[in-house]
């Protein structure tokens, strides 16, 4: 396959609690690794459609196709900051031609402020 230089860890939400003020709180795993490919800078149109807050940060990661790859409920560290990943990921092992290198890409955010 491609190579993947780069380690990440994730976290997967494995239940939810509520704080004495009935907050929910998730509980995560233990961090493991993903190798992935490149990190590249978030692909969201959000910023440019009217009303939008600049305050998001967003990454998409490329990666192969494995069991490693997160979920709608894990969360990536990039840079020291834990990032939800948003939406499932993008598999490009389907098409347009059958291509197992295409590997996926995983868009993540995280909102400041």
């Amino acid at each position: 396959m491609i190579p993947s230089p780069y380690t990440l860890q994730v976290r997967t939400r494995t239940s939810t609690t509520a704080d004495g003020l009935g907050n929910v709180e998730a509980v995560w795993s233990e961090p493991r690794p993903w190798r992935v490919r490149q990190i590249d800078p978030g692909q969201s149109a959000e910023p440019y459609l009217p009303n939008r807050d600049l305050s998001s940060v967003e990454y998409a990661v490329h990666a192969d196709k494995t069991g490693e790859v997160p979920g709608e409920d894990d969360q990536v560290l990039v840079d020291g900051d834990w990032f939800d990943v948003d939406g499932k990921p993008a598999d490009w092992t389907l098409g347009p031609w059958v291509n197992p290198a295409a590997g996926v890409v995983v868009l993540l955010k995280r909102v400041e402020g």
